[in-house]
């Protein structure tokens, strides 16, 4: 999962728990930048994820 904020662009892969895209709710992240780029921009280590109330639509049907 690559998230983008502030022009930059984040590799949450690392994410243990990985983030739970099923639930359809907004979330919030943090974590720190690992210092490694990958393909899917920084790499993040120490991700927390909170799941807000906020109800979100899944992924638009390709």
């Amino acid at each position: 999962m690559t998230v983008k904020s502030g022009g930059k662009a984040y590799d949450l892969a690392a994410a243990n728990p990985a983030v739970d895209l099923s639930k359809k709710v907004g979330i919030s992240v943090t974590g720190r930048a690992a210092g490694e780029v990958t393909a899917c921009g920084l790499k993040m280590t120490d991700v927390k994820v909170e799941y807000l109330g906020l109800e979100c639509a899944g992924a638009p049907s390709s």
